[in-house]
């Protein structure tokens, strides 16, 4: 059975006396590996595959984070200063 979920994660994550937010996520989808990740509090979608035709059409940008419908391999977070 294959069934699909919506990635839900916390933003912010406080640690040790550190504050971390959530900067990039690997993601995986039909036999490859996709990104997403945060610009200057925006959110971007990143298909290496489609830089093969044109330079910079890879990157896309997400109206919500929880509007990616693709497996979640990895999250990266990075210290909020």
């Amino acid at each position: 059975m294959n069934t699909k979920s919506k990635i839900h994660l916390t933003t912010v994550v406080i640690f040790l006396y550190f504050s971390y937010k959530l900067f990039a996520l690997t993601l995986f989808h039909a036999d490859h590996y996709t990104a997403a990740l945060k610009i200057e509090d925006q959110w971007y979608s990143y298909d290496g595959l489609k830089e093969r035709d044109q330079t910079g059409s890879g990157l896309t940008p997400i109206s919500e984070l929880k509007d990616i419908d693709k497996l979640l391999s990895c999250a990266i977070y990075v210290i909020d200063e």
